[in-house]
Order: structure tokens, then sequence, then C-alpha cells
């Protein structure tokens, strides 16, 4: 395992003894780079070109094969869904053959799956208010990795459209110039593949439907985007993200900044009422699981304090 490599986060030095029929040329050493898809977490393993001659003399190779043994290293899927290991080999000309080869893990029913969410409200409270929302995601260890989740909001909070205004474009997004306009909290993911978290901000992206996508930027040691879709249900906004990848994940935060800065506006006194959210999840072996949240407002906190302060 190497360090950076061609514009890649990490990267395989391949060593490989040179042996031509009865000739010993030593070793070659082939560098691979290791490309995170940012979308699906799919690994890209792009090698240079492998040598055609050596020390002068015309190489052959008919076969490669390649072993990853080091014990925890490689880490199955939780989906026992038909999968594949897709490729091309390019020959010095120019020429590509397609390479793919089945594989498909079973047991995935006897995984356990029961993520945690807490929602939390902070800020005032009143009607018209922008308050900031934390969402908080907990995964047991060992247990399926989260395919997809639909978060609905209580009654009483909407999209405040004269700031939904100016989300950032889909080439912008891709540049890394999205203007700070578009920028409403950020985000925060733990996972055991990684010593640090990936941690990011949360933009409004465009979108083809009515109202903008929410994109969470996650940078680090590789790059992720969790991409949610935004609709109205039953007049309640709902964030759907869909297509997670199948990576394990200990904790998730997500912050959408309140404020002057606040996407989310209160159509009521959200004081007056005990207020939950709806979320389901699917986990990546299919099994499913719906919740009803109640979300924190820091309400009893205050009332508790004014019940003192009449008291005394």
């Amino acid at each position: 395992l190497g360090g950076p490599y061609e514009g890649a986060p990490v990267s395989l030095a391949i060593v490989v003894p040179a042996v031509a029929g009865p000739l010993d040329l030593g070793v070659v050493v082939v560098r691979a780079a290791l490309r995170i898809d940012p979308g699906s977490g799919r690994i890209v393993a792009s090698t240079d070109p492998l040598p055609a001659v050596l020390q002068g003399i015309s190489l052959d190779p008919r076969e490669i094969s390649l072993r990853l043994d080091r014990p925890g290293f490689v880490l199955n899927p939780t989906s026992c869904a038909p999968l594949a290991v897709d490729g091309a080999a390019l020959s010095p000309s120019g020429a590509a053959t397609a390479l793919t080869s089945r594989f498909q893990v079973g047991g995935c029913s006897g995984l356990p799956f029961a993520p945690k969410l807490s929602l939390r409200l902070a800020g005032p409270a009143h009607r018209s208010a922008h308050p900031s929302l934390r969402v908080g995601l907990r995964m047991p260890e060992h247990g399926a990795n989260l395919a997809r989740l639909a978060l609905t909001l209580p009654p009483g909070l909407y999209v405040d459209s004269s700031r939904a205004q100016a989300p950032c474009t889909q080439v912008a997004y891709d540049a890394g110039q999205c203007p700070a306009g578009s920028r409403i909290g950020y985000a925060r993911v733990w996972t055991p593949l990684l010593r640090r978290a990936l941690v990011g901000p949360v933009y409004m992206r465009a979108s083809r439907d009515r109202l903008p996508d929410i994109v969470a930027s996650l940078g680090g040691r590789f790059h992720l985007d969790l991409v949610g879709k935004v609709d109205a249900v039953g007049g309640r906004i709902r964030a759907t993200f869909t297509s997670l990848p199948d990576v394990p994940v200990s904790r998730l935060r997500l912050v959408a900044f309140g404020g002057r800065r606040g996407l989310l506006v209160a159509g009521t006194r959200l004081c007056r009422t005990g207020l939950r959210a709806a979320a389901s999840f699917v986990a990546h072996d299919a099994v499913s699981l719906a919740v009803r949240p109640a979300v924190k407002t820091g309400c009893e906190g205050r009332a508790s304090a004014s019940r003192n302060t009449r008291s005394r």
C-alpha cells in the first residue's frame, strides 16, 4: 500500500520478480492509483503501463494474478445481491477488452440493523424563527450498512423559499466553487475504516425538481458525496438519501445552520407542540425500519427555568 499517486489519495506499489525463461532480471515495480468514486464508494484501480521491454529483452506476459491476503485488509459488503468486479485491459496499441468477474456473498439476513436517530432544534422557537437543526445517527458495529434514509421533518417546519434562490450549480459544485450563499450547514461521518472522520460543508445544489438537493461534500483521506433529494409529502419537508455506499459507518452528524443563514423557518411556535419527525431506513441487505423520533427543542429547559424563577 503506497501513498498518494497520480492525483489519487492512495496507491499500490506492485513489486514483481522479472523472470524471462532462464533470465532473472531483478524486479519490476508497477504503481496502481486507487481512486474512490465519490458517489458509490467503489474503488477504481488504474495501473501504469506494464513494461514491454526490460534490459533489452521483450516481455510477453500471459497471465497476471493478484492476491490481497493481509488479515482485515478487505471487508465483505453487506449486500447479498449479485455484484461484479469490472475492469478493462489495454494493449500498447490502445485496443481495449472489457473484463468482469461475478461476485456475491451470503448470510446477509443474519446481520443486525438497529440505527439510532436523534434530532434537535436550537435557537429561537417563535413563529417565523430560523432554528438550526442537528441530526445524529449511530449504527451498531458489525451490522448491515445503510443503503437508504428518508427523513421527514415535523409539521410546522418549512423551507424558506426566499433563501433557496441561489443553489450551487452542478458545474460549480464539480469545480469546488459553490457560492457562500449556497452553504447551509456541515456534516461529519465516522467510519471504522479510517482513523479520522470525513468532514465537509452541506450545500443546496440545483436539481430538476421544484426544490434543490442537499449535498454533503465530505473530505479527508477520501472524498464522498452524500446527495439528498428534497421534496414535500403531506405538507412536510422530506429529504431522501438513496444509493448510499455499502461501507460501515459508526456515526453521522449533520448540522443545518440557523439564524441569518438558516434555510428552515418555523411556521408555528415550536414550544407549543410536541414535535416528532418520521424516518425510514433500508439496509443493504434489504431490511427496513421505520421510526418516529421526538425532536428536542430546548423548550423544556426554558420552561423549567421559568418555573424555578416564579417559585423564588
